[in-house]
């Protein structure tokens, strides 16, 4: 399991679907290349890949149409693309079924981000 804290990537991939409970959804692929270090500065790190789950109900699309933005979507539901170098990216823990996991998120509260 990777640290809980920010970390850079960048938008590779967008797939439209519905989550398990049937609520539309974008889930964007990140390919993330660095973690922020004590001092806020970028550290480059082997690459790996992670996911992000945007929901797309009335409710929730106010969040995610911000996150969204921010990695510079095309608007174009049934073929996304992203407008984006790279963006802050959040890893939280938490757990489902009393097994830890890692809970991933487009990061647009920081303030500007420097570029990795």
């Amino acid at each position: 399991m990777n640290a809980a804290g920010s970390y850079y990537g960048k938008p590779t991939q967008g797939v439209t679907g519905a989550a398990g409970t049937g609520t539309p959804q974008m889930v964007v692929t990140f390919n993330v290349t660095h973690i922020a270090n004590t001092d806020g500065e970028w550290e480059s790190i082997a690459p790996f890949d992670v996911r992000t789950y945007n929901f797309l109900s009335d409710g929730a699309w106010p969040h995610s149409e911000k996150r969204l933005k921010a990695i510079g979507f095309n608007g174009n539901f049934d073929a996304p693309a992203f407008n984006c170098d790279g963006i802050a990216l959040r890893c939280e823990h938490d757990s489902f079924n009393g097994k830890p996991k890692e809970k991933w998120d487009i990061d647009i509260g920081g303030g500007e981000v420097k570029k990795a």
